[in-house]
């Protein structure tokens, strides 16, 4: 009870740090928090600071700068995005920070593409030359004739099974090349 308390409880914070990351980039939009572009000057010859904008800094929000990146990373996920990362942390029991950060941009991150058809199907063509030279050095070994018999048994049939398959590609790219010349 008191765990699922302490859940719901940090569940708030999060939700409330990815809600001032996005007050804080709608205030650098509008003009009332200092963009980024506007940066603290140094004068003097003690190096102390002095604020080129009277624009309240983005990180006077933010404890530190770490709590700013991570409260940023939440707030430009979307919301189903966001939503989704808060469910999964919540299920395995860790809602802290770096958690729903890490879980967030999991999330945003796009699924890889795979590689163009012709590509995957060049590198299949490659592999099965490869392996049919493989078998066929085998089967010209002076050791097959002795060892044919256990090969039959254990691998025509799978043998049979590929040349099946293999003549199934073959007879529709056949048909692909006879409606191309057409």
């Amino acid at each position: 009870m008191a765990f699922d308390a302490q859940l719901s409880a940090t569940e708030v914070v999060r939700r409330c740090e990815r809600r001032v990351g996005e007050l804080v980039r709608a205030g650098q939009e509008e003009g009332t928090v200092r963009p980024p572009s506007q940066t603290v000057g140094r004068v003097g010859n003690y190096g102390r600071a002095r604020a080129t904008s009277h624009l309240p800094a983005p990180l006077e929000y933010f404890g530190a700068h770490q709590e700013q990146k991570d409260s940023y990373a939440m707030a430009d996920a979307s919301s189903a995005d966001f939503d989704q990362a808060i469910e999964d942390a919540k299920a395995e029991g860790n809602l802290s920070r770096a958690n729903v950060v890490h879980k967030v941009q999991d999330e945003a991150k796009p699924a890889p593409r795979a590689k163009p058809l012709t590509d995957q199907f060049s590198s299949a063509v490659d592999d099965l030359t490869k392996a049919t030279a493989r078998i066929t050095r085998l089967v010209d070994d002076k050791r097959f004739t002795s060892n044919s018999e256990i090969i039959a048994v254990r691998y025509h049939s799978d043998l049979v099974r590929a040349r099946d398959a293999l003549q199934g590609v073959i007879d529709r790219l056949s048909f692909s090349l006879e409606e191309g010349s057409r």
